[in-house]
């Protein structure tokens, strides 16, 4: 989707509530503890890489999770959708979002076309297929009604990272994204998948988890300077500081859901993944799961607890 705007973004993927968030004392105090934690944690160079990633990840997955088929739609498909859309073929609204919808195919989401190159961040990344427009007044409508389709996924030639915990990651994002509105909250857009990440490397190694970890944590450091440094200058600007923050807070509260997962008992720990699957099913929202185990922005800013998942 070319359009960079909070409201065609959330028109997308059916967020509900958005509230722009700022640079709070809060959230600059943990961004200062960050970078005095990322001064005394280096990083580490052992990966745990397996040839086989995407057999590795669909194991994890699929043994704490049942994961659904999610929509694919190539691009011929959406090629012939934007030549439709240009030459005024379909007389409404509805006849164009109802013809979209109709191209979709119904795929295991590792069957999905994994492309390597470029260095994206996050390692890896669920790309979907777009939605074309004729112009922008006609563009909220059509985006409200048609579901959230897929492509393919990029997975990044960078060699600091875990293609298997990656590649879960994305999946993830694919149950949640299928489930159109399943994440009301624009800024949770990204909990459950980084939780999974981080998951699925602690059951790999310990050194794995490690990495893993430093590399959020510099990812969000990264994110927090962007911010305090670059100008706002137009409405792009305005809406890629509030994609670095959502992805600041969303992996804030993952960290946080993950260190009450690992310090709780095996009750509280099938609860929290019984939790997440009602997300997948699309039966729970994603902001039930974080009240239900108190996971917010205020719990989340503690860095201490970064420091003890680290030791």
């Amino acid at each position: 989707m070319d359009v960079k705007s909070i409201e065609f973004f959330n028109a997308l993927y059916g967020h509900k509530d958005f509230k722009e968030k700022t640079l709070d004392s809060e959230l600059l105090k943990y961004y200062i503890s960050l970078g005095e934690i990322l001064d005394d944690y280096p990083i580490g160079n052992e990966w745990d890489n397996v040839m086989d990633y995407k057999q590795d990840s669909k194991a994890f997955m699929s043994n704490l999770f049942t994961l659904h088929d999610i929509g694919y739609s190539g691009p011929l498909r959406n090629k012939t959708f934007k030549n439709l859309i240009k030459k005024d073929y379909f007389e409404s609204i509805d006849s164009a979002a109802d013809f979209y919808n109709s191209l979709v195919s119904f795929i295991d989401p590792y069957e999905l076309t994994i492309f390597s190159g470029g260095y994206a961040v996050p390692d890896a990344i669920l790309i979907n297929s777009e939605v074309a427009f004729k112009d922008e007044k006609t563009v909220l409508e059509l985006l409200r009604k048609v579901n959230v389709y897929f492509n393919r996924i990029q997975m990044s030639s960078r060699k600091n990272y875990n293609k298997s915990t990656s590649l879960s990651y994305v999946v993830a994002n694919s149950q949640l994204d299928s489930n159109k509105g399943i994440i009301k909250d624009f800024y949770n857009g990204e909990v459950i998948s980084n939780f999974v990440k981080l998951l699925h490397s602690y059951n790999i190694s310990n050194h794995l988890f490690y990495n893993t970890l430093i590399i959020i944590l510099q990812e969000m450091f990264y994110d927090f300077v962007k911010i305090l440094t670059d100008d706002v200058n137009s409405d792009d600007d305005s809406f890629n500081n509030n994609l670095k923050m959502r992805r600041i807070i969303s992996k804030m509260k993952a960290i946080n859901l993950f260190d009450l997962y690992i310090r709780s008992d095996e009750s509280i720990r099938k609860e929290i993944i019984s939790s997440i699957q009602s997300n997948f099913d699309g039966e729970l929202f994603v902001e039930d799961t974080l009240n239900k185990f108190d996971i917010n922005t205020t719990s989340s800013t503690d860095s201490n607890k970064v420091i003890q998942l680290l030791r």
